[in-house]
C-alpha cells in the first residue's frame, strides 16, 4: 500500500480555500442526482477546494444534501442543453475555474451528446 504521507504534502498555514483547485462538475439531470454528488465528493476527498456543480434545479437540493461542501449552480431545464454553453462560460470566468468535470447521470438526449462535445472541443480547461 502507498504511504500518502509521500504523495499529499501538508499545506501551508496562508493558504485559503481556492487555492487548490476549483472544479466545476456538469453531471445529473432532472432524475439521476447521484452522479454529481459522487463526483464531487470524490474530487473534495481527493484535495480539490471549491466543487461546483452544475446540475438541474430539479435535483440541486438531493445534490446539496448530498455534501454541504458543494458548491450547486442549477439550470431550469431537464436536461443538458446546448443553450446552456454561454452559461457554463460565464460560470468559469466568474468562479475562475481550473478544471472542468463532465460526469455521469447526463441522460442520453441527443442534445446533451451535442452540448458536451461542444463543451470539450472548445473550453480550454482540464478535463
Amino acid at each position: 500500500m502507498p504511504n500518502f504521507d509521500e504523495i499529499y504534502f501538508p499545506r501551508d498555514s496562508w493558504v485559503r480555500k481556492g487555492n487548490f483547485g476549483k472544479l466545476l462538475v456538469i453531471a445529473g439531470n432532472y432524475q439521476y442526482s447521484g452522479s454529481p454528488i459522487f463526483n464531487g465528493i470524490s474530487a473534495l476527498k481527493s484535495g480539490t477546494d471549491l466543487v461546483y456543480i452544475y446540475t438541474a434545479e430539479r435535483i440541486a437540493n438531493a445534490v446539496r444534501a448530498g455534501n454541504p461542501d458543494l458548491i450547486v449552480i442549477p439550470y431550469l431545464d431537464n436536461y443538458l442543453m446546448m443553450n446552456h454553453v454561454d452559461r457554463l462560460r460565464e460560470i468559469i470566468e466568474r468562479y475562475h475555474i481550473t478544471a472542468i468535470l463532465i460526469g455521469g447521470g447526463l441522460g442520453d438526449e441527443e442534445e446533451t451528446y451535442s452540448t458536451v462535445l461542444e463543451v470539450v472541443q472548445n473550453f480550454q480547461l482540464p478535463m
